[in-house]
């Protein structure tokens, strides 16, 4: 991007899970402003990529680095506040509220023991109201639906206000309500300056609200760039390895115009923007 200087970069990056490498020779960049989707089909690298940003997960070959930190083989990024990380499966005390939860996520592993400010909690409440879940504040996680949940991480991940935002399937057991909610927050969280990378298959909402999308098969990147450019029916069969068109379509549809017969694929549905638009 023109411009601008890289908030993120990796180079040659590899990463494995007990000795086995999942992502290799991984490059690119990425720029404050911008929301990344990170797409491709199960086991690809996605989480894997999030983890190692996040710094649980090191190094195996390679550089990584973001704001300003750096890792090479055998470390971990520590990037610290300046990254917020939201997993698809998190793992959170049944007990704890979805305000409370939010607050630990905002004041972050330095400081467990210091009681929230008003500033602190501002932000937490702040965080849970952009995203209409202001009414979950004092339940119980235990309480609460998985797309209900799902919303509170994401606004614990807003609350911190970081200049990188990792959220690994945000948009899974959400309603097209809260899907919508969820990425024109992080849209916003864009305007802002903040670098946002989103794993997702929802291609369909990707295609409205990301800049640039990487994909990743197999283990590599196969293609990096625009999303109306890099999110063909052809590159997404060679991805996902599924027919998309025509006949052999993943999901076609049949429809009448003017009397005639007319197929329309599952890629014209990501084309159209909004879902149930054919």
């Amino acid at each position: 991007m023109a411009g601008l200087n890289p908030v993120l970069e990796a180079d040659s990056l590899s990463l494995a899970y007990g000795g086995r490498v999942v992502l290799e020779g991984l490059s690119f960049e990425a720029y404050p402003g911008e929301v990344l989707a990170v797409v491709g089909p199960n086991g690809a690298g996605k989480t894997t990529l999030l983890r190692a940003l996040s710094g649980s997960l090191e190094v195996a070959g390679g550089a990584l680095s973001c704001c300003g930190f750096s890792a090479a083989a055998g470390e971990r990024l520590g990037a610290g506040d300046r990254i917020s990380y939201a997993p698809a499966y998190p793992d959170v005390d049944p007990w704890i509220s979805a305000l409370d939860l939010v607050l630990s996520y905002r004041m972050g592993p330095r400081r467990p023991w210091a009681r929230p400010s008003r500033e602190d909690l501002g932000a937490a409440l702040e965080s849970l109201r952009r995203l209409g879940a202001a009414a979950l504040g004092p339940r119980r996680t235990s309480e609460m639906s998985t797309g209900e949940l799902k919303m509170v991480m994401l606004a614990a991940a807003l609350s911190r206000r970081s200049d990188v935002l990792l959220l690994d399937e945000p948009l899974a057991y959400l309603d097209l309500r809260n899907q919508s909610i969820a990425m024109s927050a992080l849209r916003a969280e864009a305007r802002r300056g903040a670098l946002v990378l989103v794993a997702s298959h929802e291609l369909h909402l990707l295609r409205l609200y990301a800049d640039r999308v990487l994909v990743l098969s197999g283990g590599r990147a196969v293609a990096m760039g625009r999303v109306d450019s890099v999110l063909s029916e052809d590159l997404l069969e060679r991805a996902y390895g599924v027919p998309l068109r025509e006949e052999r379509a993943l999901v076609p549809s049949i429809h009448r115009a003017g009397g005639a017969r007319e197929r329309r694929s599952y890629c014209n549905y990501f084309r159209c923007g909004a879902p149930g638009r054919y």
